[in-house]
């Protein structure tokens, strides 16, 4: 959850979006992340830490780190786990690790105006070479961009060519890429439609405003998590369906 929406929230239950995407992630994890002692994940934009947390949970040996340019010190004190190591700036990991095995950049770039100068700068630090892997997830096609973007304080949504051509451009070799969540097209077009026929809502609400209860978002949750392995495999068939959101996995070119 973005820093914006925790301080917003109101439940201690995650949004199903929120569980079934952290799921779809772990399984992009599994299948092109190789484990080896002591590596070093990365959380860039790491909102609240949920996904690092839960990341932690069921990789507990390796080392990982959570940085956001939205932490203030209450925040780290907030947020502290003694398994992960939390900073204000990707800079201040330099002299702290050697090596980053693999980098989480979960619906970040999106909030970055200049984000093809944030990614070349990222693949220059001393720690990032061509054995990291980078999982990156942005929010799906432009012409979706709402009143929720501006309140979760999106620059733009990207399609699949257009969020390759950005990592291209700033030196990523792409490995993997495509959309996920299909059945979450026809809610967005609906609600951008409304938004178009009658204005704007008075107040945009994002993951926090969910109030479903726990049994709610883990049905809800296996669903959109169906949604993911049924379009995966009809991708592995040759055909690519859309999606609200988009992914890459990548390293730097060589």
């Amino acid at each position: 959850m973005d820093i914006v929406e925790h301080q917003h929230n109101t439940t201690e239950n995650r949004h199903p979006w929120e569980l079934a995407r952290f799921e779809v992630m772990y399984s992009f994890i599994q299948k092109h992340f190789t484990v080896t002692e002591n590596a070093n994940i990365l959380d860039v934009g790491c909102g609240d830490t949920f996904v690092v947390s839960e990341l932690q949970k069921r990789m507990p040996s390796l080392n990982y780190y959570a940085i956001d340019t939205a932490f203030d010190d209450k925040l780290i004190q907030d947020f502290q786990h003694e398994s992960i190591e939390l900073y204000k700036n990707i800079s201040d990991l330099e002299g702290v690790i050697k090596h980053a095995n693999l980098v989480l950049l979960m619906d970040v770039i999106e909030h970055i105006k200049d984000e093809k100068t944030f990614l070349n700068d990222l693949l220059q630090k001393d720690f990032i070479n061509a054995d990291s892997l980078f999982l990156i997830t942005v929010p799906a096609y432009q012409s979706l961009f709402s009143e929720h973007d501006v309140f979760l304080k999106h620059y733009r949504r990207y399609s699949r060519k257009a969020l390759l051509q950005t990592l291209k451009a700033t030196g990523f070799e792409i490995i993997d890429s495509g959309n996920f969540f299909t059945s979450l097209l026809a809610p967005r077009i609906l609600e951008l439609s409304k938004e178009k026929l009658f204005g704007k809502a008075k107040k945009a609400q994002g993951l926090s405003a969910w109030q479903g209860s726990k049994k709610q978002s883990n049905i809800l949750k296996e669903v959109l998590y169906l949604d993911f392995k049924t379009s995966n495999f009809i991708k592995q068939l040759g055909l690519k369906l859309p999606g609200l959101s988009t992914y890459a996995i990548c390293r730097k070119s060589v």
